[in-house]
């Protein structure tokens, strides 16, 4: 049975976890999501392989690669536990000075993945152009390739690969005004709550509006521990 990802949760990737810390799309997923949970110094992750393995678009025992690659790489730590009936680990960040600093970021909602199928680079793009081209006016993403490149961790021919892509698959319109080139987000409305067919209507966004308030554990999981073999 494919999971699905609860609606209202969703994660924030500041841009400081890409520009501090040498990623791949799939350790960063990870990281912002433990993030998510830990920042606050306190707070552990301590979620379900099932839960990571959907947000992350890989099996389990792929999540505990990159968990232990976050943990070898000292960005992450683990911690085991245990009970009379079982052990698990909890995983937190260890404090970077960049989460200090004023940060941009991009969220990613669990309808880019459960709907649209996004997935790695064209998942980060799509969230980046999502959130300049979101609800409220004829806002556009205007970045040039060198910052989406930043974002995606690509060269400018990559960049126009995955910009490609997401315009071929008819979620991201392409706008050419006055020697300018810019794109803007199409995000599909559900009819009738009839899963996988969708109307596709242009939203937007005012301008300035694209910052995110990001509290720790906005990202729910009701799933089991990572088991102690994590």
């Amino acid at each position: 049975m494919e999971r699905k990802l609860n609606d209202k949760n969703y994660i924030a990737i500041a841009d400081w976890m890409v520009s501090d810390f040498d990623f791949n799309t799939k350790e960063l997923l990870c990281y912002a999501i433990i993030y998510g949970f830990s920042q606050d110094g306190e707070s552990v992750f301590s979620g379900s392989l099932n839960y990571l393995s959907t947000w992350l678009g890989v099996r389990r025992d792929n999540v505990l690669r990159y968990l232990n690659g976050l943990v070898e790489k000292g960005v992450v730590t683990k911690e085991k536990k245990s009970s009379a009936a079982k052990s698990w680990c909890e995983y937190r960040v260890v404090e970077n000075k960049g989460a200090a600093r004023n940060s941009d970021h991009i969220v990613i909602s669990p309808w880019m993945i459960n709907d649209l199928g996004l997935k790695d680079k064209e998942l980060i793009l799509y969230a980046l152009i999502h959130g300049f081209s979101r609800v409220g006016s004829n806002s556009v993403f205007s970045g040039n390739n060198s910052y989406m490149g930043k974002w995606l961790g690509v060269n400018k021919a990559n960049v126009n690969r995955y910009t490609s892509s997401l315009i071929e698959k008819g979620l991201v319109e392409r706008i050419e005004e006055e020697g300018s080139i810019r794109y803007r987000a199409i995000v599909p409305n559900k009819q009738n709550n009839t899963p996988n067919q969708f109307e596709y209507t242009l939203i937007n966004h005012d301008e300035g509006d694209n910052q995110f308030e990001y509290t720790p554990n906005q990202i729910e999981d009701k799933g089991n521990h990572i088991e102690e073999s994590g």
